[in-house]
């Protein structure tokens, strides 16, 4: 009995661990990330109109929606969804912050994970 409590604790213990590591390691190597953030810092300025911001999510075919209630418009990025073998998923998401007159402020780009 000590020696399965023994295993079980030790699994607890490192499965965070695991978990923590399998992020780490797909994020290190995303280069999609990387290439999606440096497109939109050429391609949007700070002042940028709605129409422009919305022109840039539809010529690179990147589904959208504006959310009011923390100013940004909100991307999937399509055919980015990744799973690990522990089944640790991920996929990368696209932020666009506009000012009150939804004009562009500052985008974000990142690979956001889930455990299923």
């Amino acid at each position: 009995m000590k020696r399965f409590s023994k295993v079980i604790t030790r699994l607890i213990v490192l499965a965070p661990l695991l978990f923590f590591g399998v992020c780490c390691a797909a994020r290190a190597n995303d280069t999609t990330v990387q290439k999606l953030q440096l497109l939109i810092n050429q391609s949007l300025h700070p002042g940028d109109s709605t129409q422009k911001i919305e022109a840039f999510l539809r010529e690179y075919k990147l589904p959208f929606d504006f959310d009011p209630f923390n100013s940004r418009y909100q991307s999937r990025v399509p055919n980015s969804e990744t799973k690990s073998i522990i089944g640790v998923e991920g996929v990368v998401i696209v932020y666009i912050y506009v000012a009150k007159d939804r004009s562009f402020q500052k985008a974000e780009v990142r690979r956001i994970y889930t455990y299923l």
